[in-house]
């Protein structure tokens, strides 16, 4: 009977097992990796999500916290775009390749949400390659034209004026759709700082980013990809850990936080602007 008990509860380990396993592999595979050829260089074979996973997570062996406000308010206040001061398509990217190496600081089990950002990067930066200077344009050699020196409101003007902001889908996304799920993934980010270092003070920070996670993208998940995650979640880095890799811990716990308020308060502007300019269009739900 002893052994028949063992028996049988190592069969339900291994279901266990494998039923989250199934669970991760659907949350890597999901949505996104339908379009993974069409988002990232024909140049390699490689996976997107691995590629950008390994890549960043090197980087953030020595993420510096100080760069990625820098960032932040690169975009937001200091670096805006010339011919409308309105949030400038180069300095917008940028901040979310910094912001996806932020959010790898907690492990693995965010980087879920990591996963596409560069490929939504590098579709927006061929779709404006491909796009050909307005005529007219101050071009000289000082001064040459460029789609990504323009803002992002221009942008997406641009593709509501020839009618392809919507078209494309998965295969062909236009700058729009990319636009829109990079604000869906700023949104995360800036709930999880918000939820499990900033208003959190217990070591766990699983519980905040399961939070984060379920009033933002996860929302636009079903049952099953929800499911894997929150139960990812559980191995998340404890909060000082996270701090520390943040390089905050030589800092008193007031100014750790008035710092990371720094960060949450430039994202939040940056999703503002973002929301404002997508609502105006009605580009808020493009499939």
């Amino acid at each position: 009977m002893a052994l028949l008990l063992s028996l049988t509860a190592w069969i339900e380990s291994i279901v266990s097992f494998r039923a989250l396993a199934s669970y991760l592999l659907g949350l890597v595979v999901y949505d996104e990796v339908f379009a993974r050829s069409e988002l990232r260089p024909d140049v390699k074979d490689e996976i997107l999500e691995v590629e950008v996973g390994e890549k960043l997570g090197e980087e953030n062996q020595g993420f510096r916290f100080d760069r990625f406000v820098a960032s932040l308010a690169e975009c937001t206040t200091k670096s805006r775009a010339k011919t409308d001061g309105l949030l400038k398509t180069s300095a917008f990217l940028a901040s979310c390749d910094y912001i996806c190496g932020f959010i790898l600081v907690f492990g693995r089990a965010t980087s879920f949400a990591a996963s596409t950002v560069t490929g939504y990067i590098s579709t927006i930066d061929s779709n404006l390659a491909a796009w050909p200077v307005p005529a007219g344009s101050a071009t000289d050699a000082i001064t040459t034209f460029t789609w990504k020196e323009q803002s992002v409101q221009v942008i997406i003007q641009r593709e509501v004026d020839q009618q392809i902001a919507m078209s494309g889908g998965k295969k062909k996304p236009s700058c729009s759709r990319c636009v829109l799920r990079l604000m869906w993934f700023i949104e995360f980010v800036e709930a999880c700082v918000r939820y499990t270092l900033i208003e959190n003070r217990d070591e766990s920070c699983s519980a905040g980013a399961s939070k984060a996670y379920e009033e933002t993208i996860g929302v636009r998940h079903p049952w099953l990809i929800r499911k894997g995650v929150i139960s990812a979640m559980s191995s998340l880095p404890t909060r000082s850990a996270v701090i520390e890799a943040l390089h905050l811990h030589d800092l008193s716990p007031e100014e750790a936080i008035a710092q990371l308020r720094v960060a949450q308060t430039h994202m939040k502007a940056m999703l503002t602007e973002l929301h404002s300019i997508l609502k105006q269009h009605g580009l808020l739900d493009i499939k």
